[in-house]
């Protein structure tokens, strides 16, 4: 009995982990969006799309929480969706905008899913290479230099080449391990400390490194302007608008900062000032809300705003991604010419010498 009991919560366990691709969340959205847009009603289109069995385990999840009065970001986590589809969702429920809001989260789910496709095939190369090269590091150290340095001791003959050699391969082998041991290890204690964090020291965390800085600002930036404009234009206030970004929990500096804002508002301070101080926020965005005066102009600026650093966005990523492997390429050549040429020039002068 205790072994029945301990398999279905395992298997129960299983089946609320059990979640969708991101490339398969993207054509489920996008299905739904067609649907919608061609009048279908939420229920009914969920109704339609559980005719694919890829989809019925989760649209059967959705459809039950609906039914029980969940709003549509609550269903769509309950079915463990993407936490940006669910952040994106949740203000469907306040701009009133279900289908611009769902078409919204499709292009960005695109992009991401693009640059993620881009990444691997451009890192891929790379790393198959930096493999090759720590094999290669350890067999010149382990191998052949040690050969060398028996030959020439043989004949009472010592090569400064080689021994300066030796001292850079061996710490460049043992360089390129601790780093990526470094990295992996990061990567590890990151994944399972960032939820027990507090937002305001990943904020830090993240303004310290200047490339997670550069592009953390402008995603920030984009995610607060595209979700403000949307509740701008759906009728609400200003203040009820921040209301909206604090009480969402998927978007936690946005949250964060939305808290902020509401209380030194409060206290006196000018929304330009305000944002102004903010760490991840672009300097442009307190210009915007210092140069208007009513929501109508303030909601059409930010929209405009929103669509700029969509485009920086995008081009950052496709610069960075083009540099990897033209940089990666370079300095790996580099490095085998090193090697070859402390190889070779030992032997000829050995056999200038004999």
């Amino acid at each position: 009995m205790l072994m029945d009991s301990q398999r279905r919560k395992f298997l129960t366990w299983v089946i609320n982990k059990k979640k969708l691709s991101l490339k398969d969340q993207h054509n489920f959205l996008y299905r739904l969006s067609q649907l919608l847009n061609n009048g279908y009603t939420l229920l009914h289109a969920l109704e339609v799309l559980n005719w694919d069995r890829r989809w019925a385990f989760y649209t059967e999840r959705i459809y039950n929480s609906l039914i029980e009065g969940a709003s549509i970001d609550e269903a769509l986590n309950h079915a463990n969706f993407n936490e940006k589809v669910v952040s994106f969702m949740y203000f469907s429920n306040s701009n009133s905008d279900l289908e611009g809001t769902l078409n919204h989260c499709c292009i960005m789910l695109k992009q991401q899913i693009d640059y993620m496709k881009k990444f691997q095939q451009t890192s891929r190369y790379p790393f198959g290479l930096l493999i090759l090269i720590l094999v290669l590091l350890y067999f010149v150290k382990t191998s052949v230099y040690p050969s060398f340095l028996q030959l020439f001791s043989s004949i009472s003959n010592s090569s400064a080449i080689t021994n300066l050699s030796i001292s850079v391969v061996t710490i460049l082998f043992n360089s390129l391990l601790i780093s990526i041991l470094i990295i992996i290890f990061t990567v590890l204690v990151w994944q399972l400390a960032k939820s027990k964090l507090e937002t305001r020291i990943k904020i830090q965390i993240y303004n310290f490194i200047p490339i997670v800085r550069s592009f953390m600002r402008l995603n920030t930036t984009f995610l607060f302007s595209l979700h403000l404009s949307s509740l701008l234009k759906a009728g609400s206030t200003l203040k009820e608008a921040f209301q909206t970004l604090n009480s969402q929990s998927q978007l936690l500096i946005i949250s964060y900062y939305s808290s902020l804002i509401i209380r030194d508002v409060e206290k006196g301070y000018s929304l330009s000032e305000v944002l102004s101080s903010f760490l991840l926020f672009e300097k442009e965005l307190s210009t915007i809300f210092q140069d208007n005066i009513n929501n109508q102009a303030l909601e059409k600026d930010l929209s405009i705003y929103s669509g700029f650093l969509m485009d920086q966005i995008q081009d950052k990523i496709k610069t960075s991604l083009s540099l990897i492997q033209p940089i990666f390429f370079v300095l790996m050549a580099g490095l085998i010419i090193f090697i070859y040429l402390s190889l070779m020039l030992p032997m000829f002068q050995l056999i200038q010498s004999i």
